[in-house]
């Protein structure tokens, strides 16, 4: 699945490089739009238990059930905000979302409908503030079960999914580049080292 301005295209079935619709084969290259005409362009794709949630960067949110050709897109809000395409993150039936200066947190059984998303970072918003605007990012961790969310001045946000709590945690000498998971270790890695 890719998303191209307010479109999602699904390659054809068994092969991931044919992206030629026919529309007398049904399992051919296919796509469908988002929000038609809403003036937004996807941002991201999330997929969860049974749904694909697409979030746009004109606050909207979309839930894509079903398979070609009974596809079934309901919007299910207008207020959430996301600072980009890696600024999100789907555990098991719900998705988190990080936008300016809140989190904000949707469950896959409020998706019929309108639905009112949960910040849950109320009480951080100070610590929201400080985000590294050059590659807003939520970074999930599965051995830690944590989700980190890099800022500046070397801080990472950190939110632990046992405890559904924030920590903040500072490395000495540089901010990360990024995290990566290999089975059970944990990767730092920085722009002049990996830990």
């Amino acid at each position: 699945i890719v998303a191209v301005e307010n479109e999602i295209k699904y390659s054809s079935v068994g092969d991931e490089s044919d992206w030629t619709d026919d529309s007398n084969v049904d399992s051919s290259s296919k796509w469908v739009e988002i929000g038609y005409k809403d003036g937004g362009k996807i941002l991201a794709i999330v997929p969860m238990e049974s749904n694909t949630l697409i979030i746009k960067g004109n606050r909207r949110v979309y839930n894509l059930t079903g398979s070609y050709p009974d596809w079934n897109i309901t919007e299910v809000s207008r207020n959430i905000d996301c600072l980009g395409r890696l600024a999100w993150h789907a555990a098991g039936d719900s998705v988190l979302i990080l936008g300016r200066n809140e989190i904000q947190q949707i469950n896959s059984n409020a998706l019929y409908g309108d639905i009112k998303a949960n910040n849950i970072a109320s009480k951080i918003t100070n610590k929201l503030a400080d985000i590294n605007e050059e590659n807003p990012r939520m970074i999930y961790l599965p051995p830690l079960n944590q989700v980190w969310i890099p800022l500046k001045q070397r801080y990472v946000l950190v939110f632990d999914c046992n405890t559904q709590s924030f920590f903040m945690r500072r490395f000495s000498h540089e901010n990360i580049v990024d995290v990566v998971c290999v089975d059970k270790t944990v990767y730092v890695v920085r722009p002049s080292s990996i830990s």
